[in-house]
């Protein structure tokens, strides 16, 4: 007789987190199956899903009761099973670019991870999100050049003349 497998999420907002796994079990989550004895079961949870305007991280899987902290997790279904994946929030942070010393600002910051701006700008990261930004040589504005001397991140400053910092968002 079918072997029932529970596919649920927890600590998300409409449990809608779409899993990937074997043929027939790619599926949203809070969702059930009737399937034979002795199948082979491959499950993977998205590192990142998201509720409304919310991002969540993977935590683990609760697997009839134990903890396993990788994101895919694979089995042989021989009794009712319940594989539930579990999210946390991901804190939003500010991430604001400023530069001194310069007449008017707007100095263009580069980014290769999306984060670039003309100073003085503001935007929302996600925890743990990697940053690149890249800073000119030089600069004019009002008349004046400048030329850019060092990056200061929460308090301390970056080597003289290295105008790429990188770091990953957090909220300290």
């Amino acid at each position: 007789s079918p072997v029932k497998l529970h596919v649920w999420s927890y600590n998300i907002p409409g449990d809608n987190v779409p899993i990937t796994g074997t043929a027939g079990l790619e599926c949203n989550t809070n969702r059930d199956f009737n399937l034979p004895p002795s199948t082979w079961v491959v499950l993977t949870a998205p590192s990142r899903a998201t509720s409304g305007a919310d991002t969540y991280g993977f935590v683990r899987w609760w697997y009839n009761g134990y903890a396993i902290g990788n994101r895919t997790i694979n089995f042989s279904l021989t009794t009712e099973t319940w594989a539930v994946a579990e999210y946390k929030k991901v804190p939003v942070y500010t991430l604001s670019v400023y530069s001194s010393g310069v007449t008017g600002n707007n100095v263009p910051i580069s980014s290769t991870t999306g984060h670039g701006g003309n100073t003085n700008y503001s935007k929302s990261v996600l925890e743990s999100t990697w940053v690149v930004l890249t800073a000119p040589e030089t600069f004019s504005s009002g008349g004046n050049d400048y030329t850019f001397v060092c990056w200061w991140y929460s308090g301390y400053s970056s080597s003289i003349g290295s105008r790429t910092i990188n770091f990953t968002m957090s909220g300290g």
